[in-house]
């Protein structure tokens, strides 16, 4: 460790110790949701890719147990100067870096087929999954609220219809309609409450009168003008977050090879200074030294690598100083 820069080292620690934590919060909130909604309902549907996507409970352990992994090896690794842990560190924040400005650049240079995409891909899923994932229905009740729009696509509060329960031809009361969370006015003023019912029957109003109801825009177009609204907030975290992530690579990378830089130097000085010749003879160091004199002082970790050879070299030395030392005395 004394070669390598205590700073780095540090900080490196600091901020794999957040990691970890953030990441094993996000798994234990993921599995108490995973679990109560599993309690809750008695069945959880993971046939497909898609059906993973929209367990949030799911998704969100999912992703804590990815940061955890990572942050855990580079914990590891700088403390326990294993390079092998390093580097993969390194090269998960790398990938993940990638595929970040991969997003980004789609997101901004492609924003229509990005748009027509999650639309194909998503609608009819979500719509169809609401009233059977209590987290996807608060998901989506939140941000029909939140961002004043109805359904997914361009199509707007219409989407609803896909939906078994909202579809015309159902014999519930809510057919026709769409969720509270696509009113305008979805709270009563007097009461407080919320009116559930507040969009029964809109699917058989035209748009002009459904506007005066609920929110007629779609969400995915509405997320959309919102950035574009907000673009350079949005560019400047994501810069933000793109130049932590640089930073922290290039710690890893730089711990990495002052931890190779020693290791690979530590053999070389400890051949070196068995290589020196004995000292001349009539001059005595401490029996402490050895024959080799101070010179030949090594530190814990450079003692280990001593080799057979010269453990052989110093048994044949000694007999020869033991003859010169006693012809010095005895002459």
């Amino acid at each position: 460790m004394n070669r390598i820069i205590q700073w780095q080292l540090d900080s490196t620690l600091a901020v794999d110790e957040k990691f970890m934590l953030f990441g094993g919060l996000m798994i234990a909130i993921g599995l108490y949701a995973f679990i109560d909604k599993w309690q809750a309902t008695g069945l959880i549907k993971l046939d497909t890719i898609y059906d993973l996507m929209l367990n949030i409970s799911l998704l969100i352990a999912l992703l804590g147990g990815v940061v955890f992994i990572v942050s855990f090896a580079g914990c590891v690794g700088a403390l326990r100067e294993n390079t092998c842990l390093l580097k993969f560190y390194s090269l998960c924040l790398l990938i993940l870096f990638l595929v970040e400005m991969g997003g980004a650049v789609c997101g901004f240079v492609f924003p229509r087929s990005l748009n027509g995409l999650l639309e194909l891909s998503f609608t009819e899923r979500v719509v169809h999954a609401y009233r059977d994932d209590p987290d996807l229905q608060n998901f989506i009740d939140f941000a029909q609220s939140d961002f004043h729009c109805c359904g997914l696509t361009s199509d707007g509060y219409m989407d609803w219809s896909k939906n078994e329960y909202f579809n015309c031809s159902s014999p519930s009361v809510e057919r026709c309609g769409v969720p509270f969370s696509c009113c305008i006015n979805a709270t009563d003023i007097s009461s407080g409450l919320v009116n559930i019912m507040c969009g029964y029957g809109v699917q058989n109003s035209p748009v002009a009168e459904a506007s005066k109801r609920v929110w007629t825009s779609g969400c995915i177009e509405i997320v959309r003008l919102w950035a574009e609204r907000n673009l350079y907030m949005i560019a400047s975290a994501a810069l933000g977050g793109a130049l932590s992530q640089l930073f922290v690579i290039y710690l890893a990378k730089t711990l990495e090879g002052q931890i190779e830089l020693q290791k690979a130097s530590v053999p070389g000085r400890v051949e070196a200074s068995l290589a020196v010749a004995p000292p001349a003879f009539g001059h005595r160091y401490p029996a402490s030294l050895g024959p080799y004199g101070p010179h030949t002082i090594v530190n814990h970790r450079q003692a280990s690598v001593i080799s057979d050879k010269a453990i052989n070299t110093r048994q044949v030395k000694l007999p020869v100083k033991f003859v010169f030392i006693l012809c010095y005395v005895y002459r």
